[in-house]
């Protein structure tokens, strides 16, 4: 038997030089490596985007929901043409979100009605804005701390300027509005507001019972994951992207009073907040808009302009102004924009002989 420790040293020391060669071979080719991990890594997240990528409906399917681009000037006789989109059913004209809401627009010529949807604490989709019910209701409480039973019992008019005319007005369900929506043959726009994944399959379902939504509605939400995950798991249901500036740094924004954030922030937060701010613009513009394979974009009105028309077109998408509500501002979004407009009321819309809609009793609010 040899010596044990000449056996160790002897090891040790071939370890050594394999290690010892090993660190120097990559130093002398690291100019090699660096070149080739910086030519094959865009290629490979290209490869990986394109690939990961879910194309838009076609172009015929998203023309029956929004008709044709109003760019074009007025359509030909008998073909559809989406002017304006009443934003949660009109809110200041009847309590928003609501089937009475729904009814009243259909009732005065509008076409077009967005609302949003979400979960209660058992999973019941309902069409609900805010996270809290006591804008509307008065009442404390947050929807996804709430069950279908106990939500349903609130009247969502309480605090409504109308509310003597709207009394007992109730949260809809989200097949309840659909049901409604369509009975009218409106078109609608689903906006994904609670970030719960669990409302793809709500989407898919409601889907998978009213096929009519394939030519009728438009899935939209702030979030691209949840548009990617419904668009990844059904590429024929249309959607769009909401956008505004300032999205994390700013919880407020207008165009007269910029930015506006009311709630305390941490050391260093908004320095984060605010580059985040500016990859999500990028992205949105570059990237984000292929990607997901919209067929619209929905933006604060405030940041609408002709020449941001003219880039979405060129990208071949769809915008629609949010929210538009004085009479002057409608024709200006309509006559020299050009553009689609979600709007709170109907005061100022055209009616189905073309007169505005002049409702002083609403209008005073």
């Amino acid at each position: 038997m040899g010596n044990p420790i000449f056996g160790l040293f002897s090891a040790c020391l071939t370890a050594w030089l394999v290690l010892y060669g090993t660190i120097l071979l990559i130093f002398d080719l690291w100019p090699f490596f660096a070149l080739s991990f910086g030519s094959v890594v865009p290629v490979l997240v290209f490869a990986a985007a394109w690939w990961l990528r879910v194309p838009p409906p076609p172009a015929e399917v998203v023309n029956e929901i929004l008709g044709p681009d109003p760019i074009h000037g007025a359509p030909e006789k008998g073909t559809y043409s989406m002017r304006s989109v009443a934003h949660r059913g009109a809110p200041l004209d009847a309590p928003e979100n609501s089937v009475t809401a729904f009814r009243l627009c259909a009732e005065k010529g509008c076409t077009a009605v967005e609302f949003d949807l979400q979960l209660t604490k058992d999973e019941v989709p309902v069409i609900f804005h805010d996270a809290s019910v006591e804008r509307l209701t008065g009442k404390q409480g947050l929807v996804c701390d709430m069950t279908w039973d106990e939500l349903s019992k609130l009247d969502i008019a309480a605090t409504h300027h109308l509310s003597d005319q709207f009394k007992g007005t109730r949260v809809a369900l989200l097949d309840e509005a659909v049901k409604e929506c369509l009975k009218h043959d409106m078109r609608i726009f689903i906006d994904l507001k609670d970030q719960d994944t669990k409302l793809v399959k709500v989407i898919l379902d409601i889907y998978e019972k009213y096929p009519k939504l394939y030519k009728r509605a438009v899935v939209s939400g702030f979030n691209p994951i949840l548009i990617y995950l419904v668009r990844r798991a059904n590429p024929s249901i249309t959607c769009s992207l909401a956008f505004r500036p300032y999205w994390f740094s700013a919880n407020k924004y207008s165009g007269e009073e910029g930015p506006c954030q009311t709630v305390p922030q941490t050391f260093g937060l908004p320095i984060l907040q605010g580059l985040l701010d500016k990859i999500n613009v990028w992205l949105l513009n570059h990237f984000t808009y292929y990607f997901l394979g919209l067929s619209a974009i929905l933006l604060h009105n405030d940041i609408v302009s002709v020449e941001d028309m003219r880039k979405w077109r060129e990208r071949h998408l769809r915008v629609v102004a949010w929210s538009v509500n004085k009479p002057l501002e409608k024709k200006y979004f309509s006559k020299v924009l050009k553009v689609t407009y979600m709007t709170d009321t109907m005061i100022g819309e055209p009616d189905n002989n073309g007169d505005e809609i002049v409702d002083m009793k609403a209008g005073d609010a």
